[in-house]
């Protein structure tokens, strides 16, 4: 919203009466002032209303003679620790009720934390590593980092984070609701994180969100607000083992209107990071010797994306990668699970004799 005033004067419900509608901010308060009929004389109407973060509207009565209003903003203080409900609420972590926020036990904290806090953000006294990298929606398994200052650490230090993606934009990039900040203990962190008195670090678990949603890796690059520093964790749908991977089938035969026996099965593994998989061919029947084994997009038709090994080819790897039209990982993974990547065989004296089938997901009994 515009942190500028502005003020729309209409009638109010009843005849002596007229309302004033501010664009109002939460942690601010408005006072409408009236002149007297001398127009020289100002005084308050009523207590100030606080914001509600909208468009406010205030009703007055309005006494005979009176034509001029005017509306001041009033900052608030609700658990008066001197720090305005404003400033608590741009401050991520701070409760405008509570003048200890942090339950540091210590009378004024939120004054002294916040002053602390622009003090580390002016001086660039906070850096952020990474100390588990890899995080698994499926297992539950963390990312973790660290959060580190220098200099004294005599008094708590409260670090507000700042988060973005891949600076490659064909990879995947992870959104605040991919994942929970907690502490160490589980807890989760919905603001500032508190490096604690006396230490000079502390880490926090970036904890995956289990969407549902089959998805490429995606890269969380996290720092200090008002620092270009960033670290980098990545999460993952699931870790790769055997039980995580994904089976695809295709039923090699020959193109519609194409003369051959030629004939076979393909298979593809995708592993449980949807990052790589590895591809198993077996075919029989060509006229002549194998000229090319190349797996394409069906839209449009026989846009080659990867070349295979010729012959039989038995976990041949394949990245899930950005390529031709498909210009995101993600793009070439929807598009296979959508059975929308085919395998294109062909043989040297007879191009034509080839295989172009949908690889599908083995659920799926076009696969049989």
């Amino acid at each position: 919203m515009n942190s500028k005033l502005s003020v729309v004067v209409s009638n109010g419900p009843a005849a002596n009466q007229v309302t004033l509608t501010v664009n109002s901010l939460l942690g601010k308060a408005y006072q409408v002032h009236a002149a007297d009929v001398t127009g020289i004389h100002w005084s308050r109407i009523g207590d100030p209303v606080p914001g509600t973060g909208g468009q406010l509207p205030i009703t007055i009565n309005v006494s005979a003679g009176q034509t001029e209003f005017w509306v001041s903003v009033v900052d608030r203080d609700q658990d008066g620790d001197q720090l305005t409900d404003w400033e608590e609420r741009a401050i991520k972590g701070f409760d405008p009720t509570n003048p200890d926020s942090f339950g540091t036990g210590q009378p004024g904290a939120d004054l002294i934390l916040a002053q602390d806090w622009a003090a580390g953000v002016t001086n660039q006294i906070v850096s952020v590593s990474t100390v588990s990298a890899l995080g698994y929606e499926k297992e539950q398994t963390p990312a973790v980092i660290r959060i580190s200052r220098t200099g004294s650490s005599a008094r708590a230090l409260p670090v507000i984070l700042t988060y973005g993606g891949d600076p490659d934009g064909t990879k995947g990039s992870a959104s605040t609701s991919d994942f929970v900040l907690k502490s160490m203990g589980g807890a989760p962190i919905s603001g500032a994180v508190l490096i604690p008195a006396g230490s000079s670090s502390v880490e926090v678990l970036v904890a995956p969100v289990q969407d549902g949603a089959v998805e490429v890796p995606e890269t969380l690059a996290c720092g200090p607000l008002g620092s270009t520093q960033r670290t980098l964790v990545k999460i993952h749908d699931a870790t790769n083992v055997p039980a995580n991977d994904k089976l695809l089938v295709a039923q090699l035969a020959p193109m519609a209107g194409v003369t051959s026996e030629g004939s076979g099965i393909a298979t593809i593994r995708l592993k449980g990071d949807n990052a790589s998989a590895l591809v198993n061919i077996r075919f029989y029947g060509l006229t002549s010797s194998q000229a090319t084994a190349i797996l394409t997009i069906n839209s449009p038709l026989g846009t080659h994306l990867k070349s295979l090994p010729r012959g039989q080819a038995e976990d041949a790897s394949w990245d899930i990668i950005a390529g031709q039209i498909l210009t995101t990982d993600q793009a070439v993974l929807d598009k296979l699970l959508d059975a929308g990547i085919h395998l294109n065989i062909a043989s040297i004296t007879n191009p034509p004799e080839r295989s172009v089938v949908p690889l599908c997901p083995s659920v799926d009994p076009r696969s049989w």
